[in-house]
């Protein structure tokens, strides 16, 4: 060659050759834009006009060579508003790292779903249970463990992707893991009650059902006898033993004709508090009336007392399903006690079983809830397809003249006999199923005291629920306390070796009536059984609408007890006393901080600069003299811990700002004086992924797309003496003298330190310079005038300066780069926090030269002549063009 330049046909021949190098189609786009399709974007985008790839949908990267992963909502982030948090659409739900060559989310351990967006049921449910959502746990009702039919948990951020276990019958524990033992009833406790459930019927055709505790009865036909109801009802394998009355004496039926009747089941095996059965027409012999439908209901009845009390003062409250009516003032009659009741929306609109038929209240023995002369009572009846009801709370606030209580007594039909493991009198082997029953043998074989199986009533009887206490007295009659089960954390006692200590040495023997008082913490006939901590539930059935996780769980409902220890062996991952915390996974590697989700709302940043909000309170709802709860959408505040990365200023692998990086983090290493020098020291990675186990790479702009400006803000200084400060992203300068030189301005600038106090520049490289004269300062400038400072480092738009004294501030020009992983021209290895860039591209300095931004942003030509022939992008493709067509 002799030097020349080649010919524009050389020029065209030798780009396209190098074009075609690399691109191996050509196509013609609609609406006029030119689009090149080829083995730049591996087959999985198409390639634009000014070199990028706009990828196929599932893939990323500046070559498209990358997959994207599914996306759920998320377990933790920074809340978008106040109490607003869990954002749906984030790549592997903030609960696993995405693979970019599978596409597939690599999930923690217990999280599952291509998104990791279900919490698996532990050790599915030992295969003794059902694995629900909350949302089917609410829509479901068995009779046993979900009793709440009418209520729904949709709303709420956990509903769909928050799964437990709802155990089979016989099998306890959060991972249904545990037998359960006979249950009974503790003789020691007298003047207690059995169930009563009352069945209310008109019909003259036809026949219904009760379901109870998940079993369904055979029909029972309208005209069935008390004797046939109760044998029906005994067929029920939920059901034991029970005597079925009429309390109209004159009938003989279940359903009467022209009337009522109310037919009485009291449960004479299953003790305790029972949950609601339900009676409804026969699916195949429809329950009729005149050929419409039948009055059917269960009638659940409570009754107030109140003795003569002459110049009451004062009243009731009643409680139901933690809603609480006003005062019931002591003179109120029959509709004043109605109205009050009716006015609930837990016995009205709200209510968790459906369709209250009618309250009802009657008086007997006068006219108003307490009486001058004699004592009433008020009946209060509750009619519903469901019942017994949960019982009423009552809360007596009724005063005489002296202004003393007066003594106003409370009863339902609900029953209050113990329904405990092995009646309180014993220890339950959650491996066997078998109860280990109390004894006293310390006076063998002259006197000695030991608790068997039972009939339920303190007699001995087929019920292995060590209820009866057999009794060989020799010497004394004196009752005798057992003598503890003592056995070390981790095995179950046995007759033959145990120490043997009265009441377990955790409570004080009463030998009148041979029971102990257990100590704080400890329970059971010995006190040998230690409580376990508890706390909200991690997975329940919902109490009302879209709320639920209610406190007094044990170990949470995500751990079982250690009934020896008082301790909760919690699920993998969960930890706290009570299990009240999902932990971080491998805690944070050591690269962050694991916060709960009311910090991240603390430390929640916008663009570098603090933006607190608030998740959650601890300020709890407290319902008059019921249960503790708090706020539903929020109850996660203090529960679901998520990692805080450090340094890097983004999470996950750079595909979005805002996912759990850690607040804003410089960009650039160490800077600082040396020997009179600047010196930069080596990069410093930042840390992301859900578990900060992944480096963060580099970011810069890419110089082939719109092309961008550095941010650039004016600060007008108007002292004339002493000195001022900046701040950017909350971090503040040294004190700057007002006639300081641009260098020395440019100085304190980049020495901002990080939040954490590290000696790291907030703003990486700046440019200093005056409007005018040689000062920071200058009395007559105004606004956009002043200390012009170009941001060189931190690209795209900022967050403004702020000084003191405080100066006007001007963003002269708005910054525009990208800041994108790599510069959108490399990719980047989560291993070394290093970008591999496309061939052609190489660091840069953020302006698209050579620099050490580490980012891919500089690109140097590929394919030139040796005369340095270079095309611009827009003639190449218009040279393609031309020779295509």
């Amino acid at each position: 060659m002799d030097g020349s330049c080649p010919s524009l046909s050389m020029a065209w021949a030798f780009s396209l050759w190098c074009l075609l190098w690399r691109w191996l189609s050509l196509d013609v786009g609609v609406h006029g834009q030119t689009e090149i399709q080829d083995t730049f974007c591996n087959g999985r985008g198409i390639i634009n006009s000014n070199l990028t790839c706009s990828c196929f949908s599932g893939f990323r990267g500046p070559d498209c060579s990358l997959k994207r992963c599914p996306v759920g909502r998320a377990w933790t982030d920074f809340p978008s508003a106040e109490n607003v948090a869990h954002a749906d659409g984030v790549e592997c739900s903030n609960m696993g790292d995405c693979n970019r060559i599978t596409g597939l989310c690599e999930c923690r351990t217990g999280f599952a779903g291509q998104a990791c967006d279900r919490l698996e049921c532990p050790s599915s449910c030992s295969g003794h249970g059902k694995c629900l959502s909350m949302s089917e746990a609410a829509s479901e009702w068995d009779g046993r463990v979900l009793v709440r039919p009418s209520v729904v948990y949709t709303s709420v951020w956990d509903a769909d992707i928050l799964h437990g276990c709802v155990c089979d019958p016989g099998w306890m524990g959060h991972d249904c893991s545990q037998l359960e033992c006979p249950r009974g009833d503790d003789p020691f406790t007298t003047g207690q009650q059995n169930e009563v459930m009352r069945i209310v019927c008109e019909a003259d055709s036809g026949s219904f059902v009760f379901s109870f505790r998940g079993v369904t009865s055979a029909d029972i036909p309208f005209n069935a006898s008390y004797g046939y109801v109760e044998e029906l009802l005994e067929a029920m394998d939920t059901v034991t033993d029970v005597q079925v009355s009429m309390t109209d004496g004159g009938a003989r039926a279940v359903c009467g004709q022209g009337e009522e009747v109310i037919t009485e089941v009291e449960f004479l095996q299953d003790f305790g508090s029972l949950p609601a059965a339900l009676v409804s027409s026969s699916n195949t012999d429809n329950l009729t009336l005149g050929g419409e439908d039948a009055s059917l209901s269960l009638a659940t009845v409570s009754e107030v007392v109140c003795p003569a009390c002459p110049s009451c003062t004062g009243g009731i409250y009643v409680i139901y399903d933690d809603e609480t009516t006003s005062l019931i003032s002591h003179d109120a009659d029959e509709s004043d006690v109605q109205e009050a009741l009716v006015s609930l929306d837990t016995l009205g609109s709200a209510s968790v079983y459906g369709d209250i038929v009618s309250v009802t209240v009657t008086m007997e023995g006068g006219t108003s809830l307490c009486d001058s002369g004699s004592e009433v009572t008020t009946t209060i009846e509750a009619r519903c397809a469901y019942g017994n009801l949960p019982s009423l709370t009552f809360i007596g606030s009724v005063r005489d003249a002296d202004g003393l209580p007066v003594a106003v007594t409370f009863s339902d039909g609900k029953g209050d006999k113990e329904n405990e493991f092995c009646a309180n009198h014993g220890v339950c082997d959650h491996s066997t199923g078998a109860c280990l029953c109390d004894r006293n043998t310390t006076n063998f074989p002259l006197d000695w005291y030991w608790w068997e199986s039972s009939d339920g009533y303190g007699g001995p009887g087929g019920r292995p629920d060590c209820g009866y206490q057999r009794v060989e007295a020799s010497t004394n009659t004196t009752q005798s306390c057992p003598v503890a089960v003592v056995f070390d954390d981790e095995t179950m006692p046995t007759y033959e070796s145990f120490d043997e200590v009265t009441c377990a040495g955790k409570g004080a023997c009463n030998n009148a009536t041979g029971g102990c008082t257990c100590h704080p913490d400890f329970y059971g006939g010995d006190c040998s059984i230690r409580k376990c901590p508890t706390g909200k539930a991690w997975f329940d059935e919902a109490r009302a609408d879209n709320a639920a996780h209610s406190y007094g769980a044990e170990c949470g409902a995500m751990g079982n007890c250690n009934h020896a220890t008082g301790e909760c062996v919690c699920r993998e991952g969960w930890t706290g006393a009570a299990c009240e915390r999902l932990g971080c996974d491998a805690d944070c590697n050591g690269n962050g901080r694991c916060l709960p989700m009311f910090r991240l709302a603390q430390l929640r940043e916008d663009n570098g600069e603090p933006d607190p909000t608030v998740y959650g309170s601890t300020d709890l709802v407290r319902p008059f003299g019921t249960s503790v709860y708090a706020s539903p959408e929020t109850w996660d505040f203090d529960m679901m811990y998520g990692c805080l990365c450090d340094s890097g200023g983004r999470g996950g692998d750079g595909d979005t700002d805002g996912f759990l990086g850690g607040a804003y983090r410089p960009r650039v290493g160490a800077r600082a004086f040396v020997s009179g020098l600047y010196t930069d020291n080596s990069k410093l990675p930042g840390w992301g992924g859900y578990a900060c186990s992944r480096r963060t790479c580099p970011t810069g702009d890419d110089p082939r797309t719109t092309p961008g400006e550095f941010e650039v803000q004016t600060v007008a200084c108007t002292l004339s003496s002493g000195s001022f400060t900046m701040t950017f992203r909350d971090a503040t300068t040294e004190a700057i003298a007002f006639d300081a030189t641009t260098s020395e301005v440019t100085a304190a600038l980049e020495l901002l330190p990080t939040p954490d106090g590290c000696p790291l520049s907030r703003v990486g490289s700046v440019a200093v310079s005056f409007t005018s004269g040689g000062s920071a300062c200058d009395s007559s400038w105004v606004y956009g005038e002043g200390i012009k400072v170009t941001f060189l480092t931190e690209l795209g738009g900022l967050s403004s300066l702020y000084t003191s004294p405080t100066f006007e501030v001007d963003t002269t020009e708005a910054g525009s780069k990208e800041n994108s992983e790599c510069g959108g021209r490399g990719i980047c290895d989560f291993d070394t926090g290093l970008c591999t860039c496309l061939d052609g591209w190489a660091s840069s300095d953020g302006n698209g030269s050579t620099g050490d931004r580490g980012d891919c942003g500089y690109h140097h030509d590929f394919c030139t002549d040796e005369t340095q022939v270079k095309l611009t992008v827009d003639e190449t493709f218009a040279l393609l063009q031309a020779g295509a067509e």
